[in-house]
């Protein structure tokens, strides 16, 4: 039998205060599981902002340069049906 490292943060989650804020960086590892994602955080009261930002690097731009790309032209598609809460770098 394996062993399961995921967090249970269905648990974590209840147990973090009243304003917890939750910053999810979308890559291509994840990008298929972002509904899921936004979906299962917004589903506890407690949660009072969601972040979706793309990943940032300085050092690893040639390994990572695909998630950026990706996360880019995610973002240019869903900004044409839902409307942003502020202006944040790279979110």
């Amino acid at each position: 039998m394996g062993k399961n490292y995921l967090p249970h943060w269905d648990k974590i989650i209840p147990a973090s205060g009243e304003n917890v804020r939750i910053s999810i960086v979308l890559n291509r590892y994840n990008i298929d599981e972002f509904d899921d994602l936004i979906n299962f955080a917004s589903s506890f009261p407690n949660v009072k902002y969601i972040q979706v930002r793309r990943i940032s690097t300085d050092t690893r731009l040639d390994l990572l340069q695909k998630d950026i790309d990706m996360f880019e032209e995610f973002y240019q598609k869903f900004a044409q049906t839902h409307q942003q809460a502020g202006n944040y770098y790279l979110a």
